[in-house]
């Protein structure tokens, strides 16, 4: 079996990969999509390979994802995993056919459905487009003053970032995320917003704690996984009257869960691939 990362920007979580592989006598080949030319053929070129899919840029990643599967390799995660969890509506939508609670959740596909939404929804609520991360694009909405405002700016965006994806506020300012790889949790953390930010994510400066992994949240972690068809996820949980899935990554990073939880992610991920290509 041969190894490969595929990678647009190396990053602290895939040197930590690379490393992991290292440790264990394997020198996984680095691919740099964005540098190369990706042939998309039916062979068996990369058959016996596993391609280990961690660009950034989401698009990279699912259509480098499909290039290596048209080549034969297997890809972690797949290509359809990538693109499910690329999009909130057709993760959503994943999740709610396998029974799993997520926020109430209404779709505008334009801006004009907006005016109907407090008939269905109470005020504050959120308003994200169905792509992106990080938080951004994510909006807490006051009232319908700030949902005319969002939806007007929102209409000079491509056309994904003018479909509406708005939702009930829970647990406002704190999530969890778990790591899964394969049927286990790894374990979770809790993010809580920096002072004058509502947004938990890493990125805009969140801070993170261990959180203790009960039989609940780690059947919902895992069923929220296998819904993708994901290998590897970083499973989101919103708390309120229980817990709600709030989204799935397809490419986490892991950065901020090691420092929380001191778990190594990069070193089970490399062995869960190692064993699960033995079977």
């Amino acid at each position: 079996m041969t190894y490969y990362i595929a990678v647009d920007i190396i990053r602290h979580d895939e040197k930590l990969i690379i490393e992991a592989f290292k440790n264990l006598g394997i020198n996984a080949v680095v691919i740099k999509v964005d540098s190369e030319l990706l042939p998309l053929v039916d062979s068996k070129t990369l058959e016996g390979s596993l391609v280990v899919v961690r660009p950034l840029s989401a698009y990279n990643a699912i259509y480098s994802a499909v290039a290596f599967e048209s080549m034969g390799a297997l890809t972690v995660n797949s290509s359809k995993t990538l693109y499910l969890c690329n999009d909130k509506i057709l993760t959503y939508g994943c999740l709610i056919r396998e029974g799993l609670k997520v926020p109430k959740t209404y779709i505008a596909l334009s801006s004009s459905p907006l005016q109907t939404v407090s008939s269905r929804l109470q005020f504050p609520l959120i308003d994200k487009p169905p792509i992106g991360s990080w938080g951004r694009l994510v909006s807490y909405v006051r009232d319908s003053v700030d949902l005319k405002m969002i939806s007007e700016h929102r209409e000079f965006m491509g056309p994904l970032l003018k479909t509406h994806v708005v939702q009930e506020v829970i647990g406002l300012g704190k999530d969890l995320r778990c790591i899964v790889i394969g049927d286990e949790v790894l374990g979770c953390m809790m993010r809580k917003a920096s002072d004058g930010e509502w947004r938990s994510n890493v990125a805009l400066g969140g801070t993170v704690e261990r959180y203790p992994v009960d039989g609940e949240v780690a059947e919902l972690a895992i069923r929220a996984s296998k819904a993708v068809g994901a290998e590897f996820a970083g499973v989101d949980l919103l708390i309120g009257d229980g817990y709600y899935v709030n989204e799935v990554n397809g490419v986490p990073e892991f950065k901020g869960f090691i420092k929380a939880t001191g778990i190594k992610v990069h070193e089970h991920l490399v062995k869960y691939l190692v064993s699960s290509s033995k079977r």
